[in-house]
């Protein structure tokens, strides 16, 4: 009677194996599957397989999925974070604080406890990355570890697709990195190129227009030959302006930490566009010692200086005002003249195909509008875009 017992016994524990082994197959089945069906990211930059977090997290059960990265070519730390019903965080940090200091292994594949030693202190205190799973990688464009955290339902399955998960998002990662690097060097080439074109024929004209003035200043009167070589010297200092530009190295990208004075951009463009127009220009910024990144600074540029020729060739402006006010999300710029009454011309309105480009890649917009008293054209700029790049409201 007792060996029928426990031959029951057996029996019955090798069924309830069996179950369970059919179960754990199953979902470990189910969770394969919904991990294979892997989205598209949606974009070239390298912060686009952002959108490939979710989807992992979701097949490993996670809350909270962490993608960290370094490029060999630069020194920044970058961080994907996702949080199941939060938004996507894309962050740039600068070089571990403790670089120089021994440090312990880095993690490998599997359970982890502490990411200190992976990203360092200060980031892994950051992101709360504490208990989870961590699938590190290394590529010829980049190096890095995919956190997978929070789990609802920690099982020994999730180790395998989490390797999967991590091979995935670091093969789409790469791959962005490597076509911006091609990209960036093909514009690289494409700007020498432009360089040469315009030194080989740009300036070669303006160098005969130079001699052209000078030669007929000789043979005119002393009023007449004081704004002919007025007008040399404006040629001369373009030339000049253009020389020192193609004279300057190709960038393949631009330093974010890299910061100047608003002040310093915009007084720039007042001594310039006053002189070459012929007109008065009063400058306000507030605040005063606002900085900016030095990208953002040159696009400010280009739209004041044709800010300023659009009032004086459409406007008749004799008078102008530059206002600029640089706050915690937005930059705004004001162009202001007072033109006479019935001089602005219908294509003082019309914005020009140069600014809609470039107010396009900056995201913002150009209001043109006339009051009774004054001609105003107002560019606005959102900064959401410069945010990871420090701007700044003072040194």
């Amino acid at each position: 009677m007792a060996h029928l017992v426990l031959r029951g016994l057996y029996l019955l524990a090798a069924l309830l194996l069996l179950a369970w082994l059919g179960a754990y197959s199953a979902r470990s089945h189910s969770r394969l599957v919904q991990l294979a069906n892997w989205p598209e990211p949606s974009g070239l930059e390298p912060t686009a397989v952002g959108g490939l977090l979710p989807h992992a997290g979701t097949a490993l059960t996670a809350r909270r999925v962490v993608l960290f990265w370094e490029q060999p070519d630069e020194p920044h730390r970058n961080v994907l974070a996702w949080s199941d019903g939060g938004p996507l965080r894309a962050e740039r940090h600068p070089p571990r604080p403790d670089a120089d200091t021994e440090r312990g292994p880095a993690p490998s594949l599997g359970w982890f406890h502490t990411a200190v030693e992976a990203i360092g202190p200060d980031l892994a205190g950051s992101y709360g990355l504490q208990n989870g799973l961590v699938a590190p990688f290394a590529t010829m464009a980049c190096s890095g570890y995919v956190f997978f955290t929070d789990l609802r339902a920690p099982s020994e399955d999730l180790l395998a697709l989490s390797q999967i998960a991590g091979a995935r998002i670091a093969a789409a990662l790469s791959q962005r990195i490597q076509d911006q690097r091609i990209t960036a060097e093909a514009l690289a080439q494409e700007r020498v190129r432009v360089k040469c074109d315009i030194h080989d024929d740009l300036l070669q004209v303006l160098a005969a227009v130079t001699i052209r003035l000078e030669t007929i200043a000789l043979t005119a009167e002393h009023q007449t030959a004081r704004a002919l070589a007025h007008v040399s010297r404006l040629v001369a200092d373009e030339q000049h302006r253009i020389r020192e530009a193609l004279a300057l190295p190709v960038p393949t990208s631009d330093d974010p930490s890299t910061m100047v004075p608003l002040a310093d951009v915009l007084g720039t463009v007042t001594r310039r566009s006053a002189d070459l127009w012929s007109c008065r220009i009063r400058l306000e910024i507030e605040p005063r010692d606002a900085m900016l990144p030095r990208r953002l600074g040159r696009d400010c540029e280009f739209l004041l200086n044709e800010a300023v020729a659009n009032a004086c060739k459409h406007g008749a402006a004799s008078l102008i005002r530059i206002e600029a006010s640089l706050g915690l999300d937005e930059l705004v710029l004001s162009v202001v003249n007072d033109p006479p009454a019935g001089v602005v011309d219908s294509d003082a309105a019309t914005i020009p195909r140069s600014l809609q480009a470039r107010l396009a890649l900056l995201e913002g917009s150009l209001t043109v509008f006339r009051t009774a008293e004054c001609f105003t054209s107002r560019f606005w700029i959102p900064l959401a875009r410069w945010q990871r790049q420090k701007v700044r409201l003072g040194a």
